[in-house]
């Protein structure tokens, strides 16, 4: 009996640190004025290399199927243009 209850209290505050940890965020999202959608989209992955990229700092940028990739570098950009249905998804 112990340990049932000894696991219920564990699983109480766990559940209480979630929920002050999401309180927290939303509130920090809040005051700084971030959106979920910005927070998501800041970063998109190179194609070719996997890289993580920030779409706003690129200037290596293509369109395929009125979809615009991203990259971290001419030679991938290159690739990329060379056979783009290979890399798109």
């Amino acid at each position: 009996m112990k340990r049932k209850t000894m696991i219920a209290a564990i699983l109480v505050v766990c559940l209480c640190f979630s929920a002050m940890s999401s309180l927290a965020l939303t509130e920090s999202k809040a005051q700084t004025g971030k959106s979920d959608q910005k927070a998501a989209t800041a970063k998109t992955k190179d194609p070719v290399c996997g890289m993580e990229v920030d779409p706003s700092k690129t200037k290596e940028t293509a369109s395929y199927k009125n979809k615009t990739y991203h990259f971290c570098s001419s030679y991938c950009k290159n690739q990329f243009e060379k056979d783009p249905g290979k890399y798109a998804k």
